[in-house]
Order: structure tokens, then C-alpha cells, then sequence
């Protein structure tokens, strides 16, 4: 049956309502997307090779982010009006013949435009296209922004001299069986003699085979589920490390950061440090115990010396002549001496013991009784003194005692022979700053006892005020001043046993002052 003209009409009129139906559709679709969207065509060459795209429709969306109406690019080819866009027509063409599905994000700079796109490509029938982008140049610069702060961070957390990780947990089920290493810094893989890129993502107990068993895998888990910091040595001894390290952890978010300061080599040299003390006092104790043998073992010999030198002078008296009796003098000044100084080194090596125990101790009572066994002394030198109150202070008081007594006696054995003898004695309570001595930066704000005492005898040149402190050091020959050198070295060993300090200073010809500190408090 032929259609009429009529019939033809309707028919066209219907299929032209409902194309238009569609094309409807399709518009109201595309500019409901939240993304720019625009379809095109194939333009070909005599080869059929694709050159440019004509376009076919363009959303709302699109003509918001590209600037350009549609009705403006109804007449332009895609080139055209978009020059800057030929690296995108190898995608649009492979697309296109090949029907594959195409993401991506890229830079487009030209045209006045200059934004990141991600951008979707699909094939639209057999030579069409459609694209559908969406402008994410916020997104990549706050991208950058972020890579650039990692990479700010991982600059000056690498610059410290200090190790750093950040560490997070692994878990089996809803339990932290381990940790990993996010980020290290380069001091931390340096430390441990690995490269950055083969610590992250890595369990610690691959690395640290026994941080589980040393207890530190317990302590990090307890850091994370509380929250609460802590700090704590380690001496961690496996796989060929041999470590210290202070540590010092505290949760950070999801992930604990971790600070590693390795002293190693410092804990070495106290190590080292230690065991030469060790040594050292090992050393002092049995040269003391052998001062002291020495000393006691030495009286009785030297005694019979005595007794059988005495017995033959009076013996056979009538035998010698002058020069036999002077030699006997001798003998007798020479045994004297030798007891003198076997005394003065058994007090030596008694005062080397320190007393387990102190007690407080009158600094006056101590000194008049060192006066007072020194009487005979002072009165055939004539002496004068002059004596401040002094403290009471935390100590030995047989000690205290010998140590006045042997200053004392240092400044009226070495009187000026043209005048009388002077000796003051002074104390005033200080900082260790005021001291003018050289002691400990933890000592300068501790305060002391400073006691002056000052003579006016022969002095000595202040080049020898560091050495007369020392064993058997002497300043003048014997036939001068009689004494071993031991007397100053005993004060010192006081001063040693009391946490105190000693100075001397002298001006030859015109006296001397000792300055004594000694702890003020009595804790």
C-alpha cells in the first residue's frame, strides 16, 4: 500500500518531534553534569587520517570553565579555536579508532587559559567524540602546596643531627602486633647503616629483630593507646649494632614520632672513663695500704738504729774523738729525719681513707685546739693571732684538725726572721662565683665557706703556688727549714675528702694566704 502525501508528513513530523525529543534530553543531561562536556566529529583528510574536530554541542558547564558560547564554537573547528590544544588530537584520535576509554589529568596552558584538567575521552559513534573535564587546578596547586611542605619537612627533619621516625601501627584483626616505619630522616638510616627507601613500609621487628624482647615494642603500644609520652634509654646489642640512644616518643595523630639521640660514643668514653677510675682508685688504695705497711713496717728497724746508735755513743764515749761524736750527731739527725717523714706519710695514707659517715663539725672549737698543740711552738716564736668566728661545717673533725694544725704551723715554720710572727685567720660565706677560682659550672651557684689564712712570713713566688701542694715538694733545701714536703699534700687530701677547693697565693718576702673553700651546707 503507497503512503500519501499526507501520511509521509505525519511520519517526518513525527520522527523530527521525536529526534528533537532526544536532542532534548540529551541537552538537559549534559548540563545537568557538574563537569564541562562536549561532543565532536572527525574531520578527515583525503587519507582519512583525522585533523581536527568539529563540534557537535557544548554544556553549560563547559562554557563556564572555558569561556567560549556555544554558538561561537558552532563555527570554529576545535583547532581553531583552541590552538594550543594540537598535543591533545594524538588522544582524541586514538580514542576515536580504537573506541577505548581514555582518563587523564592534564596541564593546559594557551588560549587564555591556564589549568589542570581531568579530562575523560569516549568514543560517540563511529567518528565522533565526547569529552567530559572538570577544571582541578585548586586540587594539584594544593597538591603542590602539599608535596612542597613534605618536601620543606623532609629537608629539615634530614638536617638534624638528631634521628627521627614516624612509626604506625600494624594490625592483626583489632590488635597492634608491630609497628612500621613511615618516614625516617637520613640521621636515623645513617645511625643504622640503611638507605631511607629500605626502612619505609618496613616492620620494625624486621629491622630490630629484638625491640619485642628488649620491651620497646610494649612501651611504643603503650604510647599509642595513652597517649602519654615518654622517654627512656636504650642499649640495644644485636645483628652488629652495638648502640645507645635516648629516646624520646610521643603519639601523633594515628602514628607516634620518635626521636632518637645516639651517644654512643660519649657513653664509650664514660665506659672508658670508669674503668681508668676504677683503675686509678684501685692503684691509689694499694699505694696507700703500702704507705701505710711501709710506714709501720719501717718504725721498728728505725728505732733499733736508734737505740744501737745511742748505746754505742754512750758505750764507748771515751773511744771516739771529735769527728767519731759528730758522726753520731748525724747518724742521730738522720734517724730523726726518717721518722719524721715515715710519721708524716702514715698520716698521709690514713688521711686518703675518706670517713664513711660526717658529722658537723665547729670550725672554732677545731682551730683552738690546733693552737693548742702547737703552744710550744708559738711561744718561741712569739706568734699573734687574729681569728674571725668561723662556721660549722659538714666534716671530719680529725681531719679539720690536722688541716688548720699543718697551716698553722706551715706559717710559723716559715716566719720572717725580721719580725714577729702574724697570722689572721678570716671566713666569709660566698657563691662559687665569687670564689675567683676555677670550679665546675655545676658549682658556681653553691655556696661556701671561704676561709682566709694569712701569715706574714717568707712567702714564695706565686709560679710555685700549684706545685707545693704536691708529696715531698719542697720550696727550700733542708738545712733552710726542716721537713719532709708532706704537711701541704695531707691539707690538700683533707680538702679532696671535705668536696672543697684550695688556692695559695704568695708574694716572696712578704707572706702568704691559703683560701679554703668548704661546702656551706650542712645537708
Amino acid at each position: 500500500m503507497k503512503m500519501s502525501i499526507a501520511d509521509h508528513l505525519t511520519k517526518n513530523h513525527f520522527v523530527q518531534e521525536k529526534e528533537t525529543q532526544e536532542a532534548d534530553l540529551l541537552n538537559n543531561i549534559l548540563n545537568a553534569s557538574i563537569n564541562g562536556v562536549f561532543a565532536c566529529e572527525a574531520i578527515r583528510n583525503e587519507e582519512g587520517k583525522i585533523v581536527d574536530l568539529r563540534f557537535i554541542k557544548v554544556n553549560k558547564r563547559f562554557e563556564e570553565l572555558i569561556g567560549k558560547t556555544e554558538k561561537e564554537l558552532m563555527h570554529q573547528t576545535f583547532l581553531t579555536a583552541f590552538p594550543a590544544a594540537q598535543f591533545l588530537m594524538e588522544i582524541n584520535s586514538a580514542v576515536i579508532e580504537t573506541k577505548k576509554l581514555i582518563r587523564k589529568e592534564v596541564y593546559y596552558k594557551g588560549d587564555g587559559i591556564d589549568a589542570w584538567f581531568d579530562i575523560s575521552l569516549s568514543a560517540l559513534g563511529e567518528n565522533g567524540l565526547v569529552v567530559s573535564f572538570n577544571d582541578v587546578t585548586e586540587d594539584h596547586r594544593n597538591k603542590e602546596k602539599i608535596e612542597s611542605s613534605l618536601h620543606y619537612f623532609q629537608t629539615v627533619i634530614n638536617s638534624s643531627q638528631t634521628g627521627i621516625t614516624v612509626i604506625e601501627p600494624i594490625y592483626k584483626g583489632s590488635e597492634i602486633i608491630d609497628f612500621r616505619y613511615k618516614l625516617v630522616n637520613e640521621t636515623f638510616s645513617k645511625m643504622i647503616e640503611k638507605q631511607p627507601q629500605e626502612l619505609r613500609g618496613q616492620p620494625l621487628s624486621k629491622i630490630f629483630p629484638l625491640y619485642k624482647a628488649q620491651g620497646i615494642f610494649d612501651r611504643y603500644k603503650q604510647i599509642y593507646l595513652t597517649g602519654e609520652a615518654q622517654r627512656f634509654d636504650l642499649h640495644y646489642v644485636k645483628g652488629g649494632y652495638d648502640v645507645w640512644t635516648d629516646i624520646l616518643a610521643k603519639k601523633q595523630g594515628d602514628e607516634i614520632l620518635v626521636t632518637f639521640h645516639d651517644y654512643t660514643s660519649l657513653k664509650l668514653g664514660q665506659l672508658k672513663l670508669e674503668a681508668m677510675m676504677k683503675d686509678l682508685k684501685r692503684s691509689n688504695a694499694n699505694l696507700e695500704d703500702f704507705a701505710y705497711a711501709a710506714s709501720h713496717d719501717l718504725q721498728e728497724p728505725l728505732r733499733k738504729i736508734h737505740f744501737f746508735a745511742d748505746k754505742l755513743k754512750n758505750r764507748y764515749a771515751d773511744l771516739y774523738d771529735e769527728e767519731g761524736i759528730n758522726l753520731f750527731r748525724r747518724m742521730e739527725s738522720a734517724t730523726h729525719r726518717m721518722r719524721d717523714l715515715i710519721d708524716d706519710l702514715l698520716a698521709y695514707s690514713q688521711i686518703g681513707l675518706k670517713p664513711q659517715e660526717y658529722e658537723e663539725v665547729k670550725l672554732d672549737k677545731v682551730v683552738q685546739e690546733a693552737i693548742s698543740d702547737l703552744e710550744a711552738m708559738i711561744e718561741e716564736k712569739k706568734a699573734h693571732f687574729t681569728i674571725d668566728p668561723l662556721p660549722v661545717v659538714k666534716g671530719d673533725t680529725p681531719q679539720l684538725r690536722q688541716l688548720f694544725q699543718n697551716l698553722i704551723s706551715n706559717s710559723l715554720k716559715y716566719a720572717h726572721s725580721e719580725r714577729i710572727p702574724f697570722v689572721s685567720i678570716r671566713s666569709k660565706k660566698i657563691s662559687g662565683r665569687e670564689a675567683g677560682l676555677l670550679l665546675p659550672s655545676e658549682k658556681l651557684n653553691e655556696d661556701f665557706y671561704a676561709i682566709d689564712i694569712t701569715d706574714n712570713g717568707i712567702g714564695f713566688d706565686q709560679e710555685h703556688a700549684e706545685k707545693i701542694f704536691n708529696v715531698f715538694q719542697r720550696l727550700h733545701s733542708r738545712n733552710e727549714y726542716a721537713g719532709t714536703g708532706v704537711g701541704l699534700a695531707i691539707v690538700k687530701k683533707v680538702i679532696d675528702n671535705h668536696n672543697g677547693y684550695i688556692s695559695a697565693s704568695g708574694v716572696a718576702g712578704h707572706g702568704a694566704t691559703f683560701t679554703i673553700l668548704l661546702p656551706a651546707s650542712l645537708d
